[in-house]
């Protein structure tokens, strides 16, 4: 503060006086005008990030985990389902998502239930082989000792559904039994699905 006035009668001694600079007066002491300053509104989940001479807040950022929206602090992870829709007969797989302290839980994909096997985006019944069974028809023999052998393949899967089919097969060795080598063959590649 600097004097403005004297009084008359004591040149030496101020009658008024007046704040210098960037200061005013408030009662009878001079305060710097940051302390005119408005603070910010710190919103929650937020902080004051900055405070002018006066220790009033001027600025404030987001705790971790949040992110500026607006005059707000948001949650800057969102737990969201990653897949939103399955086929029939299937079920979400899930996991854990936290996000700002709160953990919950997300549908991450889908798998079929028991009994069904994927295919492509849906889910079909897991059509097997319950037993198949070459009926051995005529049998040949070739020079080196090796069955050629016609007959009939059968196959019954486990929807109830049967199918034969003729069924050809080169150069069995006798010693491994012809039939159960024929019987082998029809399950493997004439009933495979």
């Amino acid at each position: 503060a600097s004097c403005s006035a004297y009084y008359d009668d004591c040149p030496s001694k101020c009658s008024s006086w007046t704040c210098n600079g960037n200061y005013y007066q408030s009662g009878n002491s001079c305060k710097h005008i940051d302390c005119m300053a408005t603070p910010v509104s710190v919103p929650a989940n937020g902080y004051c990030s900055s405070t002018n001479s006066c220790g009033i807040c001027t600025a404030w950022e987001c705790y971790d985990g949040y992110t500026h929206s607006g005059n707000s602090c948001v949650c800057a992870t969102t737990c969201t389902d990653i897949v939103s829709s399955k086929p029939a007969n299937s079920t979400y797989t899930t996991s854990s998502c936290t996000a700002c302290g709160v953990t919950t839980t997300i549908n991450t994909g889908w798998t079929c239930n028991d009994g069904y096997i994927q295919s492509g985006n849906s889910c079909k019944e897991d059509v097997y082989v319950v037993s198949g069974q070459g009926w051995v028809g005529d049998i040949t023999y070739d020079s080196n000792g090796f069955a050629n052998v016609d007959g009939e393949c059968c196959c019954v899967y486990s929807d109830g559904t049967d199918k034969c089919m003729p069924w050809r097969f080169y150069g069995l060795d006798p010693a491994l039994g012809i039939e159960s080598e024929f019987n082998a063959d029809c399950i493997t590649h004439g009933c495979g699905l």
